[in-house]
């Protein structure tokens, strides 16, 4: 099914970012990778007729909540064009760790708490 593997390009994205901020430097390059990731979920529930009988089938999460990490992603899209802060890189984790739990992707290595300790700490 075509929502599963946008689902595990979202997990992968968001783990290289997770990981790798200093490698995926290029913030145009993050803000349409999350966008496209953003539209394409939301174009893709959109065409899958009974999708709450498929849900079960194919254990996806409930529509609202894949709406709900659409609407996230697209938000962290937009984020990734202001300019850096401690503050709003946290801001980004979080919304990172919302839509895992939206998608219930799963959880990025090193828990949310050990990534915003790093991030405070430099």
């Amino acid at each position: 099914m075509r929502l599963r593997a946008l689902f595990g390009a979202v997990a992968r994205d968001l783990l290289f970012f997770f990981e790798h901020t200093q490698f995926f430097s290029d913030k145009e390059a993050r803000a349409k990778a999350f966008r496209t990731h953003a539209a394409a979920i939301h174009e893709n529930l959109h065409a899958v007729m009974r999708y709450e009988f498929l849900r079960l089938v194919f254990d996806l999460p409930p529509k609202a909540a894949v709406i709900n990490a659409s609407r996230e992603l697209f938000a962290l899209s937009l984020s990734e064009l202001e300019e850096y802060s401690v503050e709003r890189h946290k801001a980004r984790l979080d919304a990172s760790y919302r839509i895992t739990k939206l998608l219930r992707l799963p959880p990025l290595p090193g828990g949310w708490e050990q990534g915003k300790a790093y991030i405070t700490a430099t």
